[in-house]
């Protein structure tokens, strides 16, 4: 089992904090790093106790590992948003309306386009923090694949080419798109290559399919009788609209 722990990490800044001045906020902030760290590294010690050999117990540990990089992460955005907070107040935030007055607000064009400079900036930074989160994501997805070892398809691949390139001459595997059209992409590669003799086709190599696929239409349609019946046709469908 993973241990869960939540503290400071889980929470985004939403209100101004209680430290007065940057000295004092840093200082709490340095401390809440300390203790993550610490909660991090008994957290994954406790995983990886329990956690037992094999691939199984593996993932455990590297999901552990990746749980404790979303706590700093999430840590550190809540830092970031708070000494925001902070300096904004500092630096001239709401007065008191109780106490006094509050003066008249004129609103400039450069007071609008620095508001909105500052809150697409702020959408950038979410948007990066999130594009750099998808980018761990998948780097952690690759350096898995890596680790697991060649795939089932791989390891087939590689048996493949080992019989077929002792072939005279020798042979090799050509992937072929899977866009709808393999078959006839697949047939008209073969024709081309070996039989170039049974189709008088001129046109670019890669559209060949399309006449491959005219001729079995016109095979098909020719044989209705024979061929329909195996045909699975749509509500509705008809054999010459199939074709």
């Amino acid at each position: 089992q993973i241990l869960v722990l939540r503290g400071p990490a889980a929470a985004m800044a939403d209100e101004l904090p209680p430290e007065k001045t940057q000295e004092e906020l840093e200082e709490r902030h340095e401390r809440e790093v300390q203790e993550l760290e610490e909660r991090s590294t008994q957290h994954v010690a406790q995983v990886t106790e329990s956690a037992g050999k094999g691939k199984k117990g593996k993932q455990l540990i590297e999901a552990a590992q990746r749980e404790v990089e979303q706590w700093d992460y999430d840590l550190r955005e809540k830092h970031r948003e708070e000494l925001e907070l902070l300096m904004d107040s500092l630096n001239g935030g709401p007065k008191d309306v109780a106490t006094e007055e509050k003066p008249e607000v004129k609103v400039t064009e450069e007071d609008e386009a620095e508001k909105a400079r500052r809150k697409k900036e702020k959408a950038q930074k979410k948007r990066q923090a999130k594009a750099d989160k998808e980018a761990q994501r998948e780097a952690e997805k690759e350096r898995e694949k890596l680790e697991a070892g060649p795939s089932a398809r791989d390891v087939e691949l590689e048996a493949l080419h080992g019989v077929l390139s002792v072939q005279k001459p020798p042979l090799k595997v050509l992937e072929i798109p899977s866009d709808g059209h393999c078959l006839y992409r697949s047939i008209a590669d073969q024709v081309r290559r070996v039989r170039p003799d049974l189709c008088d086709y001129q046109g670019p190599a890669d559209e060949m399919y399309r006449e491959v696929r005219r001729i079995c239409a016109k095979s098909l349609r020719g044989d209705m009788e024979n061929y329909a019946p195996f045909a699975e046709l749509k509500d509705g469908g008809d054999f010459e609209g199939y074709c």
